[in-house]
């Protein structure tokens, strides 16, 4: 029953096992929840209700596929922010510089990859070669350089705060991968 979940107080969420309507997942943020959405309405190759639920507003969706849910999602992410008409070219240049973070960097690592529930590399394990970190570190500093380019001033404020993080993110993993170097060298 939706409105026992929206009244029990010892829960931050909502679970649901239905696809909900943007009415009903306004009602559970009013109360101070958040919704996610489990079961055979969304745990198989459901798109249709993955959709729905996302333009409701859902805050979770678990799925057994969340590599096409990704998908989905930042299709859906895609087509909203090339149809915003404010958006500017910085904009757009950035969300192809997260997107291609996002998609690329899994191939780095099979093996976290896997874990991360990205299986497009499940029959491979790490490549821990001299090349193999020198091909990591020259798309980490590509990645960086790009983001140099980009006018933060120009972005929206969220990926203004986007940025940063992706930003902030990179740096970290030249850092991970410098010490991964001196471990091997000793």
């Amino acid at each position: 029953d939706l409105r026992a979940a929206i009244a029990a107080k010892d829960s931050d969420w909502t679970y649901l096992r239905f696809v909900p309507t943007r009415e009903q997942i306004e009602l559970i943020h009013r109360a101070g929840k958040r919704a996610f959405i489990a079961g055979p309405t969304v745990a198989g190759l459901e798109m249709a209700n993955w959709r729905s639920s996302l333009l409701a507003g859902i805050d979770g969706i678990l799925t057994d596929h969340p590599l096409e849910l990704a998908q989905e999602i930042r299709a859906q992410t895609a087509a909203k922010l090339e149809a915003r008409a404010s958006m500017s070219e910085t904009d757009r240049q950035f969300a192809r510089l997260a997107a291609r973070y996002i998609d690329e960097s899994p191939a780095l690592s099979p093996v976290g990859a896997t874990t991360l529930g990205d299986h497009r590399y499940d029959d491979l394990l790490d490549d821990v070669s001299d090349a193999a970190r020198q091909r990591e570190r020259s798309f980490y500093q590509q990645l960086l350089e790009e983001l140099g380019k980009l006018n933060r001033g120009q972005l929206s404020r969220d990926n203004q705060v986007d940025h940063q993080l992706l930003t902030h993110q990179l740096r970290g993993d030249l850092w991970r991968l410098d010490l991964a170097t001196l471990e091997w060298e000793e």
